[in-house]
C-alpha cells in the first residue's frame, strides 16, 4: 500500500538503538508511518512495511470490537 515503514526512519533507528527493550505501541509506530510520505500510490508497487501489519490489527479491532490478538487466536490458531 506504500505506507512508510517506521523502522526505516533515522529517528526511529536511533530510538531503537538507545532503548532496545522498549515495547512500541501500535499508535507510536503508526504516528511515525503516517507523518512520512507514502512510498508510492496504493496499487502501484509493493514495499514491505511493518505499518501494514499494525493497520490490519486496527481494522480487525474496529470491525470486531475485540482485541486483534483474540481474533487471531480464535480464527487462525484455533
Amino acid at each position: 500500500a506504500g505506507v512508510f515503514n517506521p523502522i526505516e526512519s533515522k529517528t526511529m533507528k536511533e530510538k531503537f538503538a538507545a532503548d532496545p527493550e522498549k515495547w512500541w505501541t501500535e499508535d507510536e509506530l503508526l504516528a511515525v508511518s503516517l507523518k512520512a510520505p507514502a512510498y508510492f500510490e496504493p496499487g502501484e508497487k509493493h514495499h514491505y512495511s511493518n505499518a501494514h501489519t499494525v493497520l490490519l490489527a486496527k481494522v480487525l479491532e474496529k470491525a470486531t470490537g475485540k482485541p486483534w490478538q483474540d481474533e487471531v487466536a480464535a480464527r487462525v490458531f484455533k
